[in-house]
């Protein structure tokens, strides 16, 4: 999944050329873990059965433990409004509002694609002294992740794809007016396994995104994210979750560093399932004119089968 990480448009589109990093090879390494999806071979008759993740209906009490598994097949819709504090001389306050949709789909009897699209409306005070009040909408990203509907042993997922840039920022200071694509992929642990109703996740996701198309007087863009993720659910139906989603710029070799700690609670207002999630975050790295710290609350609803 793409983070919300709030960071400033001039360290992403830096002003020289990119660098490609080996992303051939990651491609290929991608094509080699998707092929089995074009297989159309039933599966043995003596195979030993495996956890699925996503046939079987979920009990609502249980849906915040699977839903710490991003490939879960369950559709939702979070709703996530980020504060952050700190940016420019001014310490200027910036926000972000995001619609990010998450789509699954039956592609065969083992197979799932789970789509996550991210729509941005962004508002950020005046950096500097006198300077202009900025809002607009940023670029639309969109990961599709394969995935298997087994888990491993009981309690691994997998996921890889694709993720894409659109250009669809409505001023300069949201976007870079560049077309990107990369490879993108996430391993899930549930130690307790994936039918439990609660207990430990552990989770890496991470993508490369680079420019393929497009002009813009920022330069090109080439940036690794990462987000490795500690959460526990309890039977009550509260999730604590720690985790930090860095963001390394290959064409500047800088990193940016956010730790976030939040706390979200399943409810079922009227029979709608829904989680409500409120964070912190600080940076422990942060971006030229970039936020010292910030805070989240979000609305995640869900709609199981």
């Amino acid at each position: 999944m793409l983070g919300h990480v709030k960071i400033s448009s001039e360290w992403i589109y830096p002003r020289i050329s990119r660098r490609w990093l080996g992303s051939t090879a990651i491609w290929l390494s991608l094509a080699g873990y998707l092929s089995p999806v074009l297989a159309e071979e039933a599966p043995p008759s003596n195979t030993t059965p495996r956890a699925r993740v996503e046939r079987t209906k979920i009990p609502t009490p249980t849906l915040l433990y699977h839903i710490q598994n991003p490939f879960a097949f369950i559709p939702r819709l979070p709703i996530e409004n980020q504060f952050d504090f700190g940016s420019g001389e001014t310490g200027a306050m910036t926000y972000e509002l995001s619609v990010r949709p998450i789509i699954p789909f039956h592609l065969n009897e083992d197979y799932v694609l789970v789509t996550r699209t991210s729509f941005r409306l962004n508002y950020e005070q005046a950096f500097e002294q006198g300077g202009p009040e900025r809002t607009g909408l940023g670029d639309i990203d969109q990961e599709f992740y394969f995935s298997t509907d087994h888990a491993l042993d009981g309690k691994w997922i997998l996921g890889a794809g694709p993720v894409i840039r659109w250009p669809t920022a409505t001023t300069r200071d949201f976007g870079g007016q560049l077309w990107g694509m990369g490879p993108a992929a996430g391993v899930i642990y549930q130690p307790a396994g994936v039918d439990a109703s609660s207990g430990w996740t552990f989770m890496l996701l991470s993508h490369h995104l680079f420019d393929i198309a497009g002009r813009s007087d920022k330069g090109s863009l080439s940036f690794t994210y990462l987000m490795p993720e500690l959460s526990y659910t309890t039977e009550g139906g509260t999730n604590l979750f720690l985790d930090t989603e860095p963001i390394y710029d290959w064409i500047r070799d800088k990193w940016v560093v956010p730790i976030n700690f939040s706390v979200s609670q399943l409810m079922q207002p009227g029979g709608q399932p829904l989680i409500l999630t409120i964070g912190g975050q600080y940076f422990a790295n942060r971006a030229i004119d970039g936020p010292e710290w910030g805070g989240k609350i979000s609305v995640n609803f869900l709609f199981p089968e």
